[in-house]
């Protein structure tokens, strides 16, 4: 399931949050609106969180390889649990 919130107040200004469920992971995407990105995937058969992460305005190369990180991570998870191969 996917869903979108939307808070006008979060501790970085608006907040777009964007959260993927299945029954194997949960990912949530923090958009605030001061700059600041929050990414964390949790992986329920591992029972821990495989990134969790709340990256600076400023750091721009770094939000680019963790979106990429989770782009990846779903990519491979959606394979697996639908038995696609890439």
């Amino acid at each position: 399931m996917i869903q979108h919130k939307f808070h006008e107040q979060g501790d970085f200004g608006s907040l777009h949050q964007i959260r993927i469920d299945s029954k194997a992971i949960e990912v949530v995407i923090d958009f605030w609106g001061k700059g600041w990105i929050g990414l964390s995937i949790y992986d329920f058969g591992k029972d821990d969180y495989v990134l969790n992460e709340l990256v600076d305005p400023k750091e721009e190369k770094r939000k680019e390889s963790l979106i990429k990180q989770v782009e990846d991570y779903l990519s491979s998870e959606l394979c697996i649990n639908l038995k696609i191969s890439k």
